[in-house]
């Protein structure tokens, strides 16, 4: 692999992590999973029946991927003289962890 792609792996996993973010709390999917029947329906869809949830984690996760490639790709020509810290690839999705657990506190502390 070149060094230059290198170069953008922390930035994608940074991208990556902050994007997942918004995905998740601005419900934004590209794909919607509905278990029961095995159907993907694009972007955010309603659950078909009231016994057939629909799971949207898979199109976060693509929706998450396809955003951090594209901020890597156009942060790669800001890498060709600079490399960017390596801390960013590790420190920022460790944030955003912590910031999941805030923001799903009731899950984890039941009252």
């Amino acid at each position: 692999m070149s060094p230059s792609i290198t170069r953008v792996f922390p930035i994608f996993a940074a991208a990556f992590a902050i994007i997942y973010v918004v995905a998740e709390q601005m419900n934004l999917p590209l794909f919607t999973y509905h278990a029961r029947t095995m159907e993907f329906g694009w972007l955010r869809q309603a659950p078909l029946a009231p016994n057939n949830p629909a799971m949207y984690w898979f199109g976060w996760n693509f929706t998450s991927a396809i955003g951090a490639a594209v901020v890597s790709l156009a942060a790669l020509p800001l890498t060709r003289d600079r490399e960017p810290p390596a801390w960013i690839g590790w420190a920022i999705p460790l944030v955003v962890m912590v910031v999941f657990v805030y923001l799903f506190r009731n899950f984890f502390i039941p009252r």
